[in-house]
């Protein structure tokens, strides 16, 4: 954050799984380190304020005004991760200057909104109280579920090695061991297990090693699968990646 600061530039925060963490101390977001956004919290809220409805009509973009300028983060969001992945909707928090100013760009004023059904289905669920429960539920099974993944792992730690043990979100990273490429893994399971290879992640930069270091290890998802099929999904990876190593 100091650096957007100093170089002017902006933030924007993917923290699309931030909500899915079952940590003792969770994670603080960038924005909560934006100093103009911890400004605005410490301020009384307006549950009726909709920054679309009260956007300036004239504004036509330009110079923004200070209170926008001095806010650096913004944090992305999505009821897809949460709550339904057919609610192809979400949402952004930031300082109130620089939500102004998003809201009043054209597609948001334009009439229609963005997404009006998903958007209404999203507000009232989360103005009901449910969301609350459905994330209570959703992290408990997805702990569950995560621990399970770890556990089928670690009884192959012969070929598989997590890179951490997630306390949130949807995946676990593994390395390959003994050089076993991902794709070719991948073309091994093929009818009996799926997984996303490391080299479907690469965005074309070299920081990590580009798509060759990346093809070294898996990305397993523990979310839509129970116990029992999540351990078996691993075995079976495992299975195929001493076939290939030897």
């Amino acid at each position: 954050v100091a650096l957007a600061v100093e170089f002017d530039f902006f933030v924007f925060a993917d923290d699309v799984y931030h909500l899915l963490d079952w940590s003792p101390t969770p994670v603080e977001r960038l924005v909560a380190l934006d100093p103009a956004y911890i400004a605005a919290t410490d301020a009384p809220v307006d549950l009726n304020y909709d920054p679309a409805a009260d956007a300036d009509p004239t504004y036509t973009g330009g110079e923004a005004p200070a209170e926008a300028t001095a806010a650096r983060v913004v944090s992305v969001s999505s009821f897809t991760k949460i709550l339904a992945p057919g609610l192809r909707v979400g949402w952004l928090e930031a300082a109130p200057a620089l939500v102004d100013r998003l809201a009043a760009r054209g597609y948001v004023v334009s009439g229609g909104g963005v997404a009006p059904l998903a958007s209404q289905i999203s507000s009232r669920v989360v103005a009901s109280g449910d969301l609350d429960a459905c994330l209570a539920t959703t992290c408990a099974n997805y702990k569950r579920r995560c621990d399970a993944l770890l556990a089928a792992c670690d009884a192959a730690s012969d070929v598989l090695e997590p890179l951490c043990r997630p306390t949130g979100g949807f995946f676990v990273w593994c390395r390959l061991k003994g050089g076993i490429s991902a794709t070719a893994l991948l073309e091994a399971c093929a009818g009996e297990v799926a997984f996303l290879a490391g080299g479907a992640c690469d965005s074309g930069g070299d920081a990590l090693g580009g798509a060759a270091a990346l093809d070294e290890h898996v990305r397993l998802c523990f979310t839509m699968y129970d116990e029992v099929d999540l351990a078996e999904g691993v075995a079976r990876i495992a299975r195929a990646a001493r076939r290939i190593s030897v």
